[in-house]
């Protein structure tokens, strides 16, 4: 009986990102990250110390600041 497969992009939405590679995928600083974040604009994880960003929160913050410009 072969093992069941995962989606590929299961584990992207499970996979967190640290500040510095958040900011580099929606290439802005760090500084504006944590902006975003304080604001509440994007959502984090704290693990102790650390704040993680979920890969999927990172998206939902592209696709709400993806604006539609009219053709």
């Amino acid at each position: 009986m072969p093992f069941p497969t995962r989606n590929p992009a299961d584990e992207l939405a499970d996979h967190l990102l640290t500040p510095d590679e958040a900011a580099k995928v929606l290439r802005i600083s760090a500084r504006k990250l944590w902006a975003l974040k304080q604001s509440g604009e994007i959502a984090h994880v704290r693990i102790g110390r650390l704040v993680r960003y979920p890969a999927a929160s990172v998206r939902k913050f592209i696709e709400q600041a993806t604006q539609d410009t009219p053709s």
